[in-house]
């Protein structure tokens, strides 16, 4: 990211760019950071393509059209599928691209393998925008807040993103809320958090994998009633249970291992905060349990697709067959 500052402020921009990774906040921001340096307000000079089936010739076309009155022509393609599937056609296009033609790919979904990300490897950049590190949230709310002319402990932020998870969109949301909650207020508080802020989905399900393990089925079927209010699907419900157990699985077999909590947080993909959560989850469990109940998630979702079992009543069968006493 780091790059693609130093080519706004030098006004040296590469031919083309791919922006990728999770993080749509920082795929979003760092696409219009290079949209207003190489075209500012001109849209005669700008041309936009959005979803998959893009017309690849009209592409080309406005690929070699020269600059209207400009230094340069922007081209923008977003979530076009074309760097998950093959696109010769674009590989060839990105390969012979003209000096005054800038083209700025923005993608969720990405294939290494893929020939045009490997043509863009060569003629350009490739920023991977990923879950950002725990430190690096602090100091981007702080600066949000700072803003706003508010103040937030770090232990407060870090309260706020166990609570509401580290997606950027989500957390600048919930910052929002809270500086207007919070008017009166130079500090945004923990109560105020815990009033104004949405509990994350995963840490809801965690939760109920928690209820589960203590073998309280009143608990966990609270709990499951909860997020069938919230309108959460009992297929994504089941899908976040069989990833939490799967981690608790990895997390068992790493502490038989002797690994640390930091080897043990960078292997499942978690923040480093939560870990110790998750390590003593594994605990509870048996590695044969955790196997069972994955089995068992597996199944259920094969019963569910194949419509041989309604979603709502499987899925609570599932937590219901691991929550009794």
């Amino acid at each position: 990211m780091k790059n693609i500052k130093s080519d706004i402020e030098k006004n040296e921009y590469k031919s083309v760019y791919l922006l990728c990774g999770e993080e749509a906040y920082l795929r979003n921001k760092y696409k219009n950071l290079l949209k207003a340096g190489i075209c500012g307000g001109d849209t005669m000079n700008l041309s936009i393509y959005q979803g998959e089936g893009i017309d690849v010739n009209a592409v080309a076309d406005d690929c070699k059209a020269m600059p209207f009155f400009a230094q340069r022509r922007l081209i923008i393609i977003e979530n076009s599928g074309m760097l998950k599937s093959s696109s010769e056609q674009m590989a060839g296009i990105i390969k012979d691209l003209p000096e005054t033609t800038c083209v700025v790919f923005v993608e969720s979904e990405t294939d290494k393998r893929n020939k045009l990300y490997k043509t863009i490897k060569e003629k350009g950049y490739i920023c991977e925008m990923n879950s950002q590190k725990p430190e690096t949230l602090y100091i981007w709310l702080a600066q949000l807040l700072k803003e706003a002319d508010k103040k937030i402990s770090k232990e407060d932020a870090q309260f706020l993103i166990m609570r509401t998870g580290t997606d950027m969109y989500n957390l600048s949301n919930e910052i929002q809320k809270l500086i207007s909650y919070s008017s009166d207020s130079q500090i945004i508080t923990r109560e105020a958090i815990e009033l104004m802020c949405s509990v994350h989905l995963e840490d809801k399900i965690f939760e109920m994998i928690n209820a589960i393990t203590k073998k309280d089925s009143a608990e966990a079927m609270r709990l499951y009633a909860d997020l069938l209010v919230l309108k959460v699907a009992p297929l994504k419900i089941l899908a976040i249970l069989s990833k939490k157990y799967g981690q608790l699985l990895t997390v068992k077999d790493m502490l038989v291992s002797g690994h640390n909590s930091k080897d043990i947080a960078s292997r499942v993909g978690i923040a480093p905060y939560f870990v110790n959560q998750y390590i003593a989850q594994a605990k509870l469990f048996a590695e044969d349990e955790l196997k069972d109940i994955i089995c068992d998630c597996v199944d259920t979702e094969a019963s569910i697709k194949s419509g041989r079992t309604e979603d709502k009543y499987a899925v609570e069968l599932l937590i219901i067959k691991y929550s009794r006493k």
